[in-house]
């Protein structure tokens, strides 16, 4: 069953979610051009009230299904929502903002680039949205094959059903020689050769984003790709015994 995302003021101060403003995307562009510290100040409170005010409220309206999926995804508004300032000690790219913003979903603890995250993003030109892992180590990826030996069903009907299908494309970077097993079906075939595995689907008309029916959009999407999140769960659970069993390096 679809959860419907409420359309009026909720209890507490918490606004409920309306859409993105309308001109929101100016501050994308705007960040874009002007990628300095002075111009984010004083355009501080077009950031607050045009996107992160709106991703909090989305946010909140994504809570209910997402604990419903899974109890111990984080789903406060200050963890989900990513920052728009970069880490940029470890990056060749300097520039001190983002010009997109998302949010995710994801257990406490667990960093998107090394956990299982349901995420929402947006920018001055388009929204995307999904599940994966990014940038996960091998031994997690190594029992995504088992799983593809031992449960070829469980997998195929994970990323096979025509809800699946019909609004998400399967991404990932790809080992270049990883051959698969002639005996596996052609969906794991492909599955067998990635390094890393995400599944995410973009906005086909961008007018969505201005509107409440946004979040009624996600959480029926969210919900679709449920039996895909919780495959990837438990790959990753099993990889990370296999890795926390492996003999300490001396």
């Amino acid at each position: 069953m679809i959860m419907a995302a409420k359309s009026k003021q909720v209890e507490n101060g918490v606004h409920a979610f309306e859409g993105f403003p309308k001109g929101f995307e100016d501050f994308f562009i705007g960040i874009r051009l002007n990628n300095y510290t002075s111009w984010f100040e004083e355009h501080r409170a077009q950031f607050e009230s045009d996107i992160k005010r709106p991703m909090y409220a989305l946010i909140n309206a994504l809570a209910p299904t997402m604990q419903s999926i899974d109890p111990q995804l984080d789903c406060r508004p200050a963890r989900a929502m990513a920052r728009l300032r970069r880490d940029t000690r470890f990056s060749n790219n300097k520039e001190p903002y983002r010009d997109l913003v998302w949010c995710s979903f994801r257990h406490s603890g667990e960093t998107m680039s090394e956990g299982i995250s349901y995420y929402f993003e947006i920018s001055a030109t388009t929204a995307r949205w999904g599940c994966g892992f990014y940038f996960v180590e091998r031994a997690v990826m190594d029992a995504l094959r088992r799983f593809c030996l031992e449960t070829p069903g469980r997998v195929l009907d994970a990323i096979s059903s025509p809800e699946f299908t019909e609004r998400f494309r399967i991404q990932g970077e790809l080992y270049k020689r990883k051959p698969p097993p002639d005996s596996l079906p052609e969906p794991l075939q492909k599955l067998w050769q990635h390094k890393d595995l995400y599944t995410t689907h973009e906005i086909e008309r961008f007018e969505l984003v201005h509107e409440s029916a946004l979040a009624d959009t996600l959480i029926r999407d969210f919900q679709t790709i449920a039996p895909f999140y919780n495959l990837l769960r438990d790959v990753w659970n099993a990889g990370r015994i296999v890795e926390a069993e492996k003999p300490a390096r001396v």
